[in-house]
């Protein structure tokens, strides 16, 4: 997968013409080479990177240093783990990458659309919460997010010095020719290859694991969970609102009141958001929603 994205990431680049490719996510430990890599394809497709974070969480609006670069690398958790902030970056980068000509917005300069040779990397360590800056792996992103597992590797030569690091750098780049010429001529094999992408989106099952146990809505579901031994839930099953199902939850005699009033602060419809998703993934304890035509909101049936 990865010899794939990378092999589809030169030629776009010396052919000069964008290809869609998904987000190439790494995470290992400290010191497993995650950096070294991205310095590797940096090598590949010209010496030329960016960091993309700042103008696609919304930070700041120009991305003109973006449009001088061929590969954008977040690394090492630069990123936020704000459930918004993730999102936002994610619309960005299917806007960026998936979409037509950007717009580059420029200091005291008129706004011009381009059509830059992209790809996106992501280095993180490899603990849930590390990887809790990657973009949520939501429906429309499952086919647009790769996620390798970095194994750590002894180099050639001893990189505790300043020495043996250019060493090791310099023969990196004496291998580029010849690693050039083995990724233009690399046939990805077809059960790897997708119409769109051009790769398969391959994601580490462990990794992908730890990312799912972190996901908000999952943490609301184990504290629903926790929160029914309460005397406040003995008339379950039952039909609820969103709002009265918050309102239980944060009850001054709720076994829960603190954890879920942290996970529903964060904006107005959470609560709603989490019970949604819940029900979409086919939770035990969350039905799938009815409208209530007279309120203009949703019901939940929930049940222990």
């Amino acid at each position: 997968v990865f010899i794939g994205w990378l092999a589809g990431f030169y030629r776009a680049v010396r052919s000069g013409v964008h290809h869609p490719a998904p987000m190439l996510c790494l995470a290992g430990k400290p010191n497993s080479g995650k950096s070294l890599l991205s310095y590797l394809v940096k090598c590949v497709v010209g010496g030329r990177l960016a960091n993309p974070h700042t103008a696609w969480s919304g930070t700041l609006p120009w991305n003109d240093d973006l449009c001088a670069a061929e590969l954008l690398l977040l690394d090492d958790c630069q990123g936020s783990t704000d459930i918004r902030t993730r999102m936002n970056f994610a619309s960005n980068f299917k806007a960026s990458i998936y979409a037509g000509d950007i717009t580059m917005n420029k200091r005291n300069t008129s706004s011009i659309s381009v059509r830059p040779v992209w790809r996106v990397m992501v280095c993180c360590n490899d603990t849930p919460e590390s990887l809790l800056i990657l973009p949520p792996i939501t429906s429309d992103m499952s086919d647009k997010v790769i996620l390798l597992k970095m194994e750590t590797i002894t180099p050639p030569v001893d990189t505790s010095h300043i020495e043996g690091r250019e060493e090791l750098s310099r023969l990196i780049r004496e291998e580029i020719p010849m690693l050039l010429h083995y990724l233009d001529k690399f046939e990805l094999p077809a059960e790897l290859k997708d119409s769109r992408s051009g790769v398969r989106a391959w994601r580490h099952p462990q990794l992908t694991q730890a990312m799912e146990s972190l996901k908000p809505e999952n943490q609301f579901e184990e504290l629903l969970a926790a929160a029914f031994g309460s005397y406040l839930w003995s008339d379950l099953p039952k039909v609820m609102t969103a709002s009265e199902v918050e309102s239980r939850l944060t009850d001054k005699d709720s076994l829960v009141r603190e954890q879920v009033r942290l996970l529903t602060s964060k904006w107005s419809g959470a609560c709603g958001s989490y019970l949604t998703k819940l029900a979409e993934a086919g939770s035990e304890f969350v039905g799938k929603p009815t409208m209530d035509t007279h309120r203009k909101i949703n019901k939940y049936p929930i049940s222990r």
